[in-house]
Order: C-alpha cells, then sequence, then structure tokens
C-alpha cells in the first residue's frame, strides 16, 4: 500500500489529502483495475473527526478501494 500526505494549500497546513493507493500482485492481480472513494470526515471548519477518517478509509481498502481521506481543518 502507497500512504502520502499531500498538503494542498500552502498557506495553510491543515488542508490536506492523505492517500492509500493498494498494490497489485504480480502473481495474480497484475492488471486490475480498482474504484477509488474520497472520505471528507465530519467536523466542520475546526476540524474533522479521527474516528470518520483513516478508520473508514481501512475498511474501504479491505474491500479492494484506493481511498483519499480530505483534511479541511481552516483554522
Amino acid at each position: 500500500m502507497l500512504i502520502e500526505k499531500i498538503q494542498l494549500w500552502d498557506e495553510n497546513e491543515m488542508v490536506t489529502l492523505h492517500t492509500y493507493i493498494l498494490n497489485n500482485s504480480m502473481e495474480f492481480q497484475k492488471d486490475q483495475l480498482r474504484p477509488a472513494v474520497v472520505i471528507c470526515p465530519g467536523g466542520g471548519y475546526l476540524g474533522t473527526s479521527d474516528r470518520e477518517a483513516e478508520p473508514v478509509a481501512m475498511r474501504f481498502a479491505s474491500l479492494g478501494y484506493h481511498t483519499f481521506v480530505l483534511r479541511y481543518y481552516l483554522f
């Protein structure tokens, strides 16, 4: 799994996209295409809910999805 944190806004380090990209196995999933889902955890502009972020992403990943978690604190 490729996990990466991408800062989306230069002026605010709290606006990020966390990626969870599944690797295909060279043995049996060599050319498999996978669906993707973007998760926007609740909480509003003062913060986002941790329980609605990575746990949800990992559940979708266990079902074969590439997942992306958008974090968007403004303050």
